[in-house]
């Protein structure tokens, strides 16, 4: 990759003053953030939100390794408490990756860094407008800095979006290990960006955990060479479109499945309204008549003394097994909820 093309010329900055340009985003910043966020940028002596976008190439990107995140998400030193960060939980930051929340990654050198710019999706307010990261670091990977515009967790410099995109880095790297560089379009393999997260049929969701679509995509860097570039490609692109259409099951085998289910330990829920099981959820102490049960609209209209007469001529017989099963209900619902 020759990334000599997308090397900066100071003179394409002319208004550029001695000290470090700011975007209104850092110059609104604390002025603690602030002196921080210049540290961070002061190796390539800009804010990366200034550099134009004409400059960004999704081709000029750092050849960023797992080793490279472990290092930088676990073992640097956090500037504000001087400890390291061990952000163990942003190593699972690979789940927005493989659930295309990553986007418009594209990188820029300058003054002998990368800048890596690129939007996240948020994870929790999917409609959310995309956060802005970017990331500096050496041609190898090792990442100098990094910072993510949508997240007070962002400001720590180590948060889940960060994450996410490290791990777009790795997994480029790794593509680009397997193939030559003539062979880019087999880049189809990195989750595609979900715009939009519609409602679907339960046939058509992917129930995959997380870490099994990330092992899946491992799998298949790891199995790609140059030589079946094209025939992954191909058949990649006839997965995704692929007939998933369900036979409509018949009576018979609805009733097989019922049979097998009724045999679970747990009750299944569906079989409460399917004939000849639904017997087996009425509780017995449903069939014990209690005080509630002799409520009739009819007796609102009654006076007190005829109500008395009333409640003296009915007479409950309950039987002392009928009470400790009602109380054995009573308890069993109590722990369940």
């Amino acid at each position: 990759m020759d990334s000599g093309e997308n090397t900066t010329d100071k003179s394409q900055f002319p208004d550029q003053e001695p000290s470090t340009p700011l975007s209104d985003y850092a110059k609104k910043l604390d002025e603690a953030l602030k002196q921080r966020y210049l540290e961070k940028i002061e190796c390539i002596g800009i804010d990366p939100i200034l550099i134009k976008g004409k400059n960004f190439d999704p081709d000029c990107l750092p050849l960023v390794e797992s080793a490279d995140i472990l290092t930088y998400l676990v073992l640097e030193t956090s500037y504000y408490t001087k400890d390291q960060f061990k952000n163990f939980r942003s190593l699972e930051a690979f789940n927005q990756l493989v659930n295309g929340f990553v986007t418009s990654v594209q990188g820029h050198k300058t003054s002998e860094k990368f800048v890596v710019l690129a939007k996240v999706r948020h994870s929790q307010r999917m409609n959310d407008t995309l956060i802005t990261v970017w990331i500096i670091s050496e041609e190898r990977g090792v990442i100098i800095g990094a910072h993510c515009l949508g997240c007070k967790a962002g400001l720590a410099e180590s948060c889940s979006h960060i994450a996410c995109v490290l791990y777009y880095l790795d997994s480029r790297t790794k593509i680009h290990e397997k193939l030559t560089f003539t062979q880019m379009k087999c880049q189809c393999i990195l989750p595609p960006f979900v715009q939009d997260v519609e409602y679907a049929r339960v046939r058509d969701i992917n129930f995959k955990s997380a870490k099994k679509l990330k092992s899946e995509l491992d799998e298949n860097i790891e199995n790609l060479m140059n030589d079946d570039c094209e025939q992954f490609y191909e058949e990649n692109k006839k997965s995704k479109i692929k007939d998933k259409s369900v036979p409509v099951p018949t009576q018979g085998d609805m009733d097989v499945l019922f049979s097998e289910l009724s045999e679970c330990k747990i009750k299944p829920v569906v079989l409460s309204l399917v004939q000849p099981y639904t017997e087996s959820y009425v509780k017995s102490s449903r069939h014990i008549t209690t005080v509630t049960d002799l409520f009739d609209k009819k007796y609102l209209e009654l006076s007190y003394p005829e109500l008395l007469k009333v409640c003296m001529s009915i007479k409950l017989d309950n039987t002392k097994e009928n009470i400790d099963q009602v109380e054995r209900e009573t308890q069993l619902n109590k722990e369940r909820s």
